[in-house]
């Protein structure tokens, strides 16, 4: 085009776009991401570390299954993955990973399921804070310390 005729429009996503194309994805990733001493790297001339070799390892994830995610919020409700070709053959097929929580979506619905039963978080007032972390999560209320009989909290 010519730079008096208006660029052309951005592609319009419909049902089946992707944000990518898994195929050059894995490709990249194998080809060019691979630490020579293990790991994983962000790209050529970089170390590996742990942080890139983890999303590295999402994304490769991500690129080998297609999600349906069928509704994020209810979590007695599965995911599903479909199968997108696998450069090098299957032998290098990861499992599926959450690309919201990267994680499993078995363990990502397991916590869904976890923290749905939690009582909503107290406020650090609210806890009267006693130095311990350990009550994030309860199920019913905690009684303070220092107002059970005998009195005395911790010190």
């Amino acid at each position: 085009f010519s730079s008096s005729s208006p660029p052309p429009p951005p592609p319009v996503a419909s049902p089946g776009f992707a944000l990518f194309q898994p195929m050059k994805l894995q490709e990249y990733i194998l080809m060019c991401c691979q630490g020579e001493r293990g790991g994983l790297k962000d790209k050529p001339g970089k170390r590996a570390d742990y942080y890139h070799t983890c999303y590295s390892l999402s994304g490769l994830s991500m690129a080998q299954h297609q999600l349906l995610l069928m509704n994020r919020g209810d979590a007695k409700k599965s995911s599903s993955s479909q199968h997108v070709d696998c450069v090098g053959g299957t032998r290098n097929r990861l499992e599926p990973t959450d690309p919201t929580y990267n994680a499993s979506p078995e363990n990502v619905k397991r916590a869904l399921e976890f923290f749905g039963k939690c009582a909503p978080p107290k406020t650090w007032a609210e806890r009267k804070i006693t130095g311990s972390a350990m009550d994030l999560c309860e199920t019913e209320p905690a009684v303070a310390e220092d107002s059970k009989e005998g009195g005395g909290g911790r010190n």
